[in-house]
């Protein structure tokens, strides 16, 4: 393998990259941009109806006959677009009262929410590892009481502060 590419036609729009810093030919100014895919073969897509897309929830519950169930995900190269809840804290994706199993959400791409891209409250043993988190509300990811959480490798970007109501 090369790594070179052929196209049989113009790319849409003007992306320069290059392993060096590009400041000293263009007095200081680095022309280098970041360039991320947040599109996934595998998709979870909240509806559009007054900004409630969807959630997906992880949490242990316990049943009527009294057995306890214990939620994990896991989550690796999937995209969830169009997701949260509009003035809420109910994020894209979340965590609540999650702990008695392991999770992982890798490789993803969370994006275009109308509220908190993601959510871990309340539970343990959950890894964010390598995901694209954009164009959420307040935060990309929060935590709240929670413990032995990993987060590593993750890009979070585009988080506009407009008040959420409680």
């Amino acid at each position: 393998m090369t790594g070179a590419i052929t196209l049989d036609r113009a790319l849409n729009h003007y992306h320069y990259g290059k392993s060096e810093s590009t400041g000293a030919q263009y007095r200081g100014v680095d022309m280098r941009g970041e360039v991320i895919l947040l599109s996934r073969n595998v998709k979870i897509v909240g509806n559009d109806t007054e900004n409630w897309g969807c959630q997906v929830l992880t949490s242990d519950f316990v049943e009527s006959n009294g057995e306890v169930r214990f939620g994990r995900t896991y989550i690796d190269s999937v995209e969830i677009y169009n997701c949260s809840q509009q003035d809420t804290h109910k994020a894209a994706l979340r965590f609540e009262s999650a702990e008695g199993s392991w999770s992982r959400v890798s490789n993803s791409a969370i994006h275009h929410g109308s509220g908190l891209g993601m959510e871990i409250s309340l539970s343990s043993s959950v890894q964010i590892m390598n995901n694209d988190i954009f164009d959420h509300v307040k935060f990309g990811i929060s935590v709240i009481t929670s413990r032995n959480i990993t987060l590593d490798g993750n890009w979070v970007h585009g988080i506009f502060a407009r008040h959420l109501k409680v």
